[in-house]
């Protein structure tokens, strides 16, 4: 039984190492095109929101990037948090779609997924979510993610 232990925890582990170069591998981009000159004044704050669970979606505009810079400046986090739910929700069916669009063959269930999220059934859409995560993953790097 101990050595069938052994071998989850490895395998969770390597798992785990798998995730990691992945994400690392992905988000490379994303620091290089940051350390370019232009995006230099937008490289710290989008950081320092990542530090409160926060995202930068590529719809924002420049006024946006502005108004949460400055929030941020400020440290009224509880303004912050604010602001990023009111854009994000104003950006969220745009988003949707996006994602209903570029995972055409998925459509149906995370459809019906993003449906019960919004009605607060989370015990029906997390876990479609999680399995279409899961599928995602598989499709695009050959593993999963849980």
């Amino acid at each position: 039984m101990n050595n069938f232990i052994k071998q989850l925890e490895n395998m969770r582990a390597t798992r785990m190492d798998e995730h990691i170069r992945q994400y690392t591998f992905a988000t490379r981009n994303i620091r290089e095109i940051l350390n370019k000159p232009e995006w230099e004044p937008w490289a710290h704050m989008i950081q320092e929101l990542s530090l409160y669970g926060w995202y930068v979606a590529g719809d924002l505009k420049i006024t946006e990037f502005n108004e949460i810079s400055a929030l941020l400046e400020e440290g009224n986090i509880a303004k912050l948090n604010q602001r990023m739910t009111q854009l994000i929700e104003g950006y969220l069916d745009g988003i949707i779609e996006a994602i209903l669009r570029r995972h055409s063959s998925r459509r149906g269930p995370l459809k019906e997924a993003f449906w019960a999220h919004k009605q607060e059934l989370y015990f029906l859409s997390i876990p479609v979510f999680f399995a279409q995560i899961d599928g995602l993953c598989d499709e695009g790097t050959g593993r999963k993610f849980f």
